[in-house]
This record gives C-alpha cells, sequence and structure tokens, in this order.
C-alpha cells in the first residue's frame, strides 16, 4: 500500500510554482522610473527578506542572516 506519512511535507508542484512566480511578477508596477528601478535594486537584500517574510516556512540559513541584516538596518542611527 503506497501512501504519504502524516508528517511529510509534499513540495509544491511545478504549476503551483508557475502561479507563485506570476503573482510575484504581477506584484511588480508594470512602468518604474530608471531612480525607482535603481533604489530598489540597490535594497534587493531587503526586498529578498521582505517577500520571503510572506511565506510561512523560513528557517534556512540565508533567512537568518537576511533577518539580521534587516534588524541591523534599523537600528542603525
Amino acid at each position: 500500500m503506497k501512501g504519504t506519512a502524516l508528517n511529510e511535507i509534499r513540495p509544491a508542484t511545478s504549476g503551483q510554482m508557475k502561479d507563485v512566480y506570476g503573482l510575484m511578477i504581477q506584484a511588480v508596477p508594470a512602468e518604474l522610473t530608471f531612480e525607482e528601478a535603481t533604489m530598489f535594486l540597490r535594497k534587493k537584500g531587503e526586498m529578498i527578506g521582505r517577500i520571503q517574510a510572506c511565506f510561512p516556512r523560513a528557517s534556512t540559513k540565508n533567512d537568518i542572516m537576511t533577518s539580521w541584516e534587516l534588524f541591523y538596518q534599523h537600528i542603525q542611527p
């Protein structure tokens, strides 16, 4: 009998991932000025952290580093 364990985490399907990526693309304004795009790209780490915060499971080493980077950005004078 083939089945899944109750605590097994199933990966998202490729169709689900396609939909998630599409949602992210839709969230970006269709037209940005050069200055807006430059400002956004300068804050790449912060933006990655904000996007990752939208997802409930964020436990990789990279996520932890990003969280600390954001923390220190907020407490700097």
